[in-house]
């Protein structure tokens, strides 16, 4: 899959903590990723502030984790998982809300290595996207 911003997307099927009443149900059929990018702003419901590679500049304050959504069955409940050096930072709740959706999260983020994971229902990792800020 190609970004915009030249971000590397891992799309995997791999199995991280569910959320919701229904754990053990194959959610990755019912929800699909078509667009995911990481960016500094989000305007008119489309990425903004286009990041270089993969690394955000030293000083960035605030990323932005947009993704384009499809499913046949809205509406569809994720969650975008923020990680700092490997460690979980935020846990975010979204929600597909027609079979077509954009939505986003946004989070404070400081110099290191980080991780956001798009998590369906069932616990599926749909998308994946990893940065640095500065340096």
């Amino acid at each position: 899959m190609r970004l915009w911003i030249g971000i590397a997307l891992v799309v995997t099927a791999t199995a991280s903590p569910s959320f919701g009443q229904d754990a053990g149900k194959e959610d990755g059929a019912a929800l699909t990723v078509a667009r995911s990018v990481l960016c500094t702003g989000v305007k008119d419901r489309e990425p903004a502030g286009a990041v270089e590679g993969s690394e955000f500049p030293a000083g960035t304050e605030q990323a932005y984790f947009f993704n384009e959504l499809k499913t046949a069955s809205p509406p569809q409940p994720l969650k975008h998982l923020w990680y700092h050096e490997g460690k979980q930072v935020a846990e975010i709740a979204l929600a597909a809300k027609a079979e077509r959706w954009r939505t986003w999260s946004a989070k404070k983020v400081w110099k290191g290595a980080w991780k956001v994971e798009v998590v369906a229902e069932g616990g599926t990792v749909l998308a994946t996207a990893e940065f640095k800020v500065g340096g």
